[in-house]
């Protein structure tokens, strides 16, 4: 899934810088991949998180610790799976918010 929505924004009209982060690959659709977020050459304003649902918790972190102040989690298996999801989702929102970040897309797992 992550590296559609990569090709979507490259094949798009964004104009700002796009890195990917992908530590199982050189390169993602011919644009050199980072192996962490800490290995960026800048901070990322927002962090497009695809990855499975046990994941999400540390690559989320790590994004928060290195400044990051937007998430967008693409994946499944928070609330909608059961009460370890949501304890899991929740989990991750009270991560998100003692960094003074926000998590996109946040609708279906409410206010």
């Amino acid at each position: 899934m992550g590296s559609l929505i990569f090709r979507s924004i490259l094949l798009g009209n964004f104009t700002g810088v796009v890195y990917p982060v992908n530590n199982q690959t050189a390169s993602v659709h011919g644009v050199r991949a980072y192996a962490s977020v800490r290995d960026l050459p800048e901070r990322p304003d927002l962090a497009v998180i695809a990855v499975p649902a046990g994941k999400v918790y540390e690559v989320a972190e790590e994004a928060l610790h290195a400044g990051t102040k937007g998430l967008l989690v693409v994946t499944s298996g928070f609330a909608e799976s059961g009460p370890e999801g949501a304890a899991e989702q929740e989990r991750l929102v009270e991560l998100i918010r003692s960094h003074g970040a926000r998590l996109i897309g946040r609708t279906v797992w409410g206010s």
